[in-house]
């Protein structure tokens, strides 16, 4: 009973955070950096393919970044400018949402990736590549796109990308409401351990 509990809170925590505005979310790391593109496309790059404004489509709110990628690159690549502080030793939860418009090719697919740093620069050789998985968007519902981390035992630097790839093209994805913040997915109730620390009542030996 105390798992589905669990699971059922971390469910209502994580539609709550969903919900919200990137931008607005205190606990969002990448608040800031125009992480909901709701007024336009400042601060990002197309490494390949073109990047515009879609003033109409969004998650959750209207804004979001449009991504294109012609004949003949199969691929399309997305870059924020800033170098991100990540806090040390922190277990974090990462990704954005995508859609994908209906005349594109039907195999495409995205991915979220950060490149770490050990400066605050973003220069030199990377530490480490987190990425999310490859995420199918062959919708046009917004779907999510996630992954999780450890971060080092130290502060690190970190620039942060977006890349699909389809089988043909050309093709067309939204991405919107990019995030990063400590991982609200692990809920921890005590009793698996036994431990019953700020609980009223649990039985010896914990939950039957």
């Amino acid at each position: 009973m105390s798992k589905v509990f669990g699971a059922f809170a971390v469910s209502i925590l994580l539609v709550g955070l969903l919900a919200a505005d990137c931008d607005d979310d205190p606990e969002n790391l990448l608040a800031g950096i125009n992480c909901a593109f709701d007024l336009g496309i400042a601060g990002w790059t197309a490494l390949n393919g073109q990047l515009y404004h879609d003033s109409g489509d969004g998650h959750p709110s209207a804004g979001s970044a449009y991504a294109y990628a012609d004949a003949p690159s199969d691929w399309f690549a997305m870059l924020n400018d800033a170098c991100i502080l990540i806090p040390p030793s922190e277990k974090y939860w990462f990704g954005a949402w995508a859609t994908l418009e209906p005349t594109s090719d039907d195999s495409t697919r995205c991915e979220v990736r950060f490149q770490v740093y050990d400066n605050s620069g973003c220069t030199g050789s990377t530490v480490s590549m987190p990425s999310t998985s490859w995420v199918d968007t062959r919708t046009t519902s917004w779907v999510l796109i996630d992954g999780e981390f450890t971060a080092g035992l130290l502060p690190q630097w970190a620039q942060l990308y977006a890349l699909c790839m389809a089988d043909a093209s050309p093709f067309a994805v939204l991405i919107d409401s990019f995030f990063l913040m400590e991982d609200p997915r692990l809920f921890i109730d005590g009793f698996e351990s036994g431990n019953c620390f700020n609980w009223s009542f649990c039985p010896m030996g914990g939950p039957v």
